[in-house]
């Protein structure tokens, strides 16, 4: 029924949300690829995950800046 779906759809989200998982990445966990973009406080670069070969956008600011 509908009740039993969304009673069981709030019960996961419940447990869901006290229990985030920890996924924690270090800067040596990716290789650098190139600069995408450049602004006034860093740049944005295109790295790869060294274990999954994903790719992503990374942020690095300048700590001077900000």
């Amino acid at each position: 029924s509908v009740k039993e779906f969304l009673a069981k759809a709030k019960e996961d989200f419940l447990r869901k949300w006290e229990s985030p998982p920890q996924n924690t990445a270090g800067l040596d966990d990716f290789e650098r690829q190139k600069t995408l973009g450049t602004g006034s406080f860093g740049r944005v670069m295109m790295v790869k995950h060294k274990a999954t070969e994903q790719y992503y956008a990374m942020k690095i600011l300048d700590k001077q800046k900000v």
